[in-house]
């Protein structure tokens, strides 16, 4: 194992270091993975040369990626109270001016709900009120996903549309 070791430490270094820059991760990660071929290295000697590389390096890689996801996980759920009070400081609540302009879209909005194709008001309904996503769209609608956005844009267009006629009636 010493010599498979000494022979690949270098791609594995290389490995982490495409994706970390932390030094001490990456010694971290390196010693995990040799832990993890420890067992393998019956199969290992059996390889040719390229295999073995490729061998290591999916193993480098995905330990690495396994490592970044646990950190980003911990970061999102931790930090100091005044990151904490910087980031609830960083939301301004909406002004009051700005509250009742809401309040008159979402009145123009369900006034001109039934005007709308039945088409668009399941997308609307489906992408920003009930959170589906593309693909959920696109077999609701017996279309492709990449439909999806397109048929979006259309459908708030057309209701955007008829909100400023709506709109221009009254005035």
């Amino acid at each position: 194992m010493t010599q498979f070791y000494l022979e690949y430490e270098r791609l594995m270094y290389a490995t982490v270091r495409k994706r970390l820059t932390d030094p001490e991760a990456a010694k971290d990660i390196v010693q995990e993975c040799i832990t993890k071929l420890i067992p393998k290295i019956s199969f290992l000697r059996r390889q040719e040369r390229c295999i073995k590389a490729s061998y290591v390096v999916s193993t480098v890689r995905n330990a690495t990626i396994n490592y970044m996801r646990k950190q980003g996980r911990t970061d999102g759920r931790c930090c100091s109270l005044e990151e904490q009070e910087e980031q609830d400081m960083a939301i301004p609540e909406p002004s009051l001016d700005e509250r009742i302009m809401l309040a008159e879209q979402k009145e123009r909005l369900m006034q001109i709900w039934s005007s709308l194709p039945e088409e668009d008001r399941l997308l609307l309904e489906g992408k920003y009120i009930l959170g589906y996503t593309d693909a959920e769209l696109a077999d609701m609608l017996g279309c492709k996903k990449s439909s999806v956005r397109m048929k979006l844009t259309r459908a708030r267009r057309r209701a955007f549309q008829l909100m400023t006629e709506e709109e221009g009636d009254k005035v």
